[in-house]
């Protein structure tokens, strides 16, 4: 359940009021909503979430899945899956946070308007970066 730790790190830190969007298969929202909706109630209702059925564009669907993993490929169409919203912070489930939410969105606020998004390299070392080791793209 490393989605649902990822969500617990945010709330452990964060005391502002959060909203999640969630993509998850059919079988695993049940859970979502029963798990949120308590946590909901124990944060005071600081706490809000929206779930997402996992989609592709359905012309090549298939190659989709073959490139990436069923998750890691979803996440580039979120933008027009999530055309709703105005901006988001897209975290993989393997992340937690050590510090409030709201303080990365305050580095964002520094962004000048050709600046769009950050990364950092997953390790120092390639020999253990799944990237390198692993991907099925170039």
């Amino acid at each position: 359940h490393e989605s649902l730790n990822v969500i617990k790190s945010v709330l452990i830190f964060t005391k502002t009021p959060v909203y999640f969007v969630i993509f998850t298969d059919e079988t695993l929202r049940s859970q979502f909503v029963e798990t949120l909706t308590k946590w909901k109630v124990l944060v005071n209702n600081q706490l809000d979430f929206e779930l997402q059925k996992i989609e592709f564009p359905k012309a090549h669907e298939e190659d989709w899945l073959n490139l990436f993993s069923k998750c890691a490929a979803q996440r580039l169409f979120i933008p027009k899956l999530i055309s709703h919203i105005d901006a988001t912070i897209y975290v993989d489930t393997d992340t937690l946070f050590l510090g409030p939410a709201n303080e990365l969105w305050h580095t964002f606020t520094k962004f000048n308007s050709s600046q769009i998004s950050a990364m950092t390299l997953e390790d120092d070392n390639p020999n253990v970066s799944w990237y390198p080791r692993f991907a099925k793209h170039p």
